[in-house]
C-alpha cells in the first residue's frame, strides 16, 4: 500500500526527527507566500535537509 501523510509545522525538532528516521521516498516542502499572496514551494529531500542540519544551518531559514 502507498501511504501519504502531510505534516505542517515550524519546528525545526521536526526536521531533525525525520532525518533519524529517514522515511523512504519522502520528500520536504518549504512554503513561501510572496507579497501577491501566490504560494511558492520547494522541494528538499531528506538527505538535504540532513546536510543542512550537519552543516548547523537552519533550512527554514534559507532562502530556498
Amino acid at each position: 500500500k502507498k501511504l501519504q501523510t502531510i505534516v505542517s509545522t515550524h519546528s525545526i525538532d521536526v526536521l531533525y526527527r525525520l532525518t533519524e528516521i529517514d522515511p523512504e521516498d519522502s520528500k520536504i516542502l518549504f512554503l513561501k507566500k510572496s507579497q501577491g499572496d501566490i504560494l511558492q514551494y520547494n522541494e528538499k529531500k531528506i538527505d538535504e535537509i540532513e546536510d543542512f542540519l550537519n552543516a548547523n544551518t537552519d533550512p527554514r531559514r534559507l532562502n530556498l
